[in-house]
């Protein structure tokens, strides 16, 4: 049995097979680019435990250990979500500290598909090389925001996306807007490191977009007596998730 080939990691104009990556391999001294070694490193050596950094949505700033498996259950829903392929280069431009950005990286180790990487600035798009389409990208509002309103380049390689998803803060109204003129579907999600990224979402484009949040495949939720959401996701069984976001949560699991 032939193993499928794992995809590359590309950096401005280098280029390196995912497998072959280990702890001794130099691409810069960035830090991000350090870190994003270091995991790749970590899961070609299947590493059993990893330590994510909360943003503090739930409570205090902590550090939580999710398992190798966690991780792959996670990376799976969304590239099942998304229809995501091998063929689809992801696009990491978000700090790999962060639950968004470690899961990009994930997603493309169990995807084996190419990681295209940037630095994690105001327009990533500007640094990616010619030849690379992106087909699933993750970015936080300012950035998309920035590439919208950049040039014509830029935009063209929105448009012929996959899916965007979009998350860190909630999506303003005249980003909605502008968002709305991109190609390719966009998507508000609703997550955080507790949940190992996102368990909702809301398409915020095309012909006919979201009015809610709609759960993933696996996802239920509930409302405590605060009126907060209660998550339990398939990815973390046996874990509930207490959120302090007060929702308007419908019979059929979307929510306001």
């Amino acid at each position: 049995i032939i193993k499928p080939k794992m995809g590359s990691l590309i950096f401005k104009d280098l280029k390196i097979p995912l497998g072959d990556i280990n702890p001794e391999t130099q691409i810069g001294n960035d830090i991000f680019m350090l870190k994003t070694i270091q995991i790749i490193a970590d899961w070609n050596k299947s590493k059993k435990y990893y330590n994510l950094k909360t943003s503090g949505s739930t409570g205090k700033p902590k550090v939580i250990k999710f398992s190798k498996e966690e991780l792959e259950a996670s990376a799976k829903l969304t590239i099942g979500t998304f229809n995501l392929t091998k063929e689809d280069p992801l696009l990491l431009c978000l700090n790999p500290d962060f639950v968004a950005g470690f899961m990009m990286i994930i997603r493309a180790m169990v995807l084996e598909s190419d990681l295209i990487v940037t630095e994690p600035k105001r327009n990533p798009i500007e640094d990616i090389p010619r030849d690379m389409k992106p087909g699933f990208a993750a970015f936080i509002s300012m950035q998309l925001n920035s590439i919208s309103k950049g040039p014509t380049e830029g935009k063209s390689i929105l448009n012929q996306m996959k899916a965007i998803i979009v998350g860190g803060a909630p999506v303003s109204k005249s980003d909605e807007e502008l968002f709305r003129k991109i190609a390719c579907p966009v998507y508000q999600t609703y997550g955080m490191t507790e949940t190992l990224t996102h368990v909702a979402i809301k398409r915020i484009n095309g012909k006919n977009p979201d009015k809610f949040y709609r759960p993933l495949k696996g996802v239920t939720l509930i409302q405590d007596k605060r009126g907060c959401l209660v998550i339990e996701t398939a990815v973390l069984p046996g874990k509930r998730i207490i959120t302090n976001d007060l929702v308007e949560l419908f019979p059929d699991g979307q929510f306001d």
